[in-house]
Parts: structure tokens; sequence; C-alpha cells
């Protein structure tokens, strides 16, 4: 009896040691081969940059050119012209006329003349009479035949700014022309056609 409980004792002892053997070896399993929830596993098409929206390309890739800027007036002198340059072009009325008068102010000028000249086949007569007005002061010959071609104008307005222009001119040339304006029907331009060709024909000394 004494032998049976000796054995009995060894087989539970026996037991209890490979029961421990057993969770020692389970609990030491590499991680990677733990089972993940299913939350946590990770999906086998996903890739790093799937939730990254796809970057856009750079509208300027370096070492490419940039679209040429056109060069902003940097001279008072520079932005003076381009403001009247401006004026002389917009779509206002009194604007054109008002930048095409005070071109007046500048003597000599070729770009000035240029601008009146233009100005003088204006659609409107309050532009074409001043522009008839600044060229009064411009010293080119050719400038006469302009104004004798305004003084014709059917606008009574610039007949009498141009007829006004060509008695400041002094270029007898154009008597003939101003003289025949003295029969026009329109006062204003009758008036104005005398005055010039008394100017014309004073002598000075």
């Amino acid at each position: 009896m004494h032998t049976n409980l000796i054995w009995s004792r060894s087989h539970a002892f026996v037991f209890v040691v490979c029961c421990q053997l057993l969770a020692v070896g389970q609990s030491t399993e590499p991680p990677s081969q733990l089972t993940l929830p299913p939350q946590q596993q990770p999906s086998p098409r996903a890739t790093p940059n799937d939730n990254q929206p796809a970057t856009q390309p750079s509208s300027s890739q370096p070492g490419q050119p940039r679209p040429a800027r056109s060069k902003p007036p940097q001279t008072p002198r520079e932005q003076a012209w381009h403001l009247l340059e401006s004026g002389c072009a917009s779509d206002k009325t009194i604007d054109r006329a008002t930048a095409t008068l005070v071109l007046g102010l500048i003597p000599n000028s070729v770009n000035s003349a240029r601008l009146a000249e233009k100005a003088l086949t204006d659609d409107k007569p309050e532009v074409r009479s001043a522009a008839a007005k600044v060229l009064a002061r411009d010293p080119d010959p050719a400038t006469t035949r302009a104004l004798t071609d305004a003084a014709g104008d059917k606008s009574w307005i610039v007949q009498t700014a141009a007829l006004e222009a060509l008695a400041k001119r002094g270029d007898r040339s154009a008597l003939n022309t101003v003289a025949k304006y003295m029969a026009d029907e329109k006062d204003a331009v009758r008036y104005t056609a005398a005055a010039a060709v008394l100017r014309l024909t004073t002598r000075r000394d």
C-alpha cells in the first residue's frame, strides 16, 4: 500500500511539471504568430499612400521660365505718359477730351502731336475740338493740312477750334481756306474765320 501511494504521487508530480512546461511554451510564441482581432488585421491591398490625396502637379516647375509680365512705368515721366495715353484711349468721352486738351501743355513733343492727330479723328466732337486746339502749337507743317480739313468738320465747335488753331499757327498757306468760312451758316464759325483772316494778314515787324 505504501508503494502505491508513492507511485501515485510520482504520477501527479510528473503531470504538474508537464502542464507547467506546456504553459511556458505557449507564452513564449513569437508575437508575429499571435492572432489579431479583426479590426487590427492589416488590409492586404492597403498601401501607405492609399488614404492620402494625390499630389497635384505644380504650376511652376523648377527650371521653367515664368510668363513675362509687362514692365510697369518706373520714372515720373514714364508714369505721366502712361497716364495720358490711357486717358486718350478711355471709353469715356470726358476723359478722352480732357487728356487730349492737356497735351497742349507739352511743347515740341512728337508724342503729344501723335496723340492729338489721332484724337482729331475721334467720333466725339468734344475730343476732336480739343485735338485741334492742341495742334495749334505743333510745328510740323503737315499739321496745317490736318487742321484745314478739320475746319470743314460737321460740328461747328470743331470748325471754330480748327480755324483758331490755323490763326495761331500763322501759316499764310491756309489763308484762302480760312477766308471761305466767313460765309458759313454758323455765326460762331463766321466770326472765328474773320478773326483768323485778320491775324494771318497782319504784318509782323
